[in-house]
This record gives structure tokens, C-alpha cells and sequence, in this order.
């Protein structure tokens, strides 16, 4: 879902780990010098896309309604806000009943200081390459 190009902007040299759990794909991509790690999942566990998650909205402790990304609808959201402590997680609907999630999790430098940004960025990257640009 990522090209090499891409992934360098975020200190991440090192090819992803695909695996697949219960709530669908996901590659996860780390750097344990830089404290940086990033997890791309799709959602296919659940077939209500982004819904889903509205609907769990009132047990979450964040949940913020972000602009479209590149078209399709998008959140920030957690069960606990943890974006002071470097983490921060986008899903984007990409259907009715698909939807991706893009988490970063930073343990120092800028990304610490500020996770969304770079979880929506990742996320922008993920729409263009699913709409076959890169």
C-alpha cells in the first residue's frame, strides 16, 4: 500500500510485515532506532464500513470528524486518546462497507509531537495507491 519513497518520509527504510488477524490484512512497518511504527489494516471483518465506527463513537474517548481525504469520509478516533504519547489513528471509508486504518505510533522526535498529521498524510498515500496512482 506503500512504496519505499513514500515510507522514507517517515524514517522507515525496512519492508512491512503483512499479517491478517481477526479484523482483516494489515502490514506494520518499524524502525526501533527512530521509535517510529506504522500499521495499515483493512477492516474487512466488519461489513459496515466507516458506520461501524460512528456507531461505537459514544465509547471512545476520541473522535473527531476530519475532512474528506481525497473523497471518502474519515476520522480520528481511539478508545483512549493517546495522540499526547505519540499515537494517533485515521480509518477512511473507502465503501459502504470497507474501510482502512492508518495508526502511528512515535516514541520520540516530531511525529511524538504531533501523530495525526502523519496518520493522515499516510492515509492520503493509501487512497492514491488504491485508486491506482502512487
Amino acid at each position: 500500500m506503500l512504496q519505499s519513497a513514500q515510507l522514507q518520509q517517515f524514517g522507515l527504510s525496512t519492508p512491512g510485515d503483512p499479517k491478517a488477524d481477526a479484523t482483516g490484512p494489515n502490514c506494520h512497518w518499524s524502525n526501533l532506532d527512530s521509535g517510529v511504527s506504522l500499521d495499515v489494516g483493512f477492516v474487512t471483518g466488519n461489513k459496515d464500513g466507516l458506520s461501524a465506527l460512528y456507531g461505537k463513537r459514544s465509547s471512545l474517548d476520541l473522535f473527531t470528524v476530519l475532512p474528506d481525504i481525497d473523497g471518502y469520509p474519515a476520522v480520528i478516533y481511539g478508545v483512549t486518546d493517546n495522540r499526547s504519547r505519540g499515537t494517533c489513528n485515521v480509518d477512511v471509508g473507502v465503501s459502504d462497507s470497507l474501510n482502512f486504518d492508518a495508526m502511528v505510533q512515535a516514541a520520540n522526535g516530531p511525529l511524538k509531537s504531533d501523530p495525526c498529521s502523519a496518520a493522515k498524510q499516510i492515509a492520503g498515500m493509501v487512497v492514491k495507491t488504491l485508486a491506482g496512482g502512487s
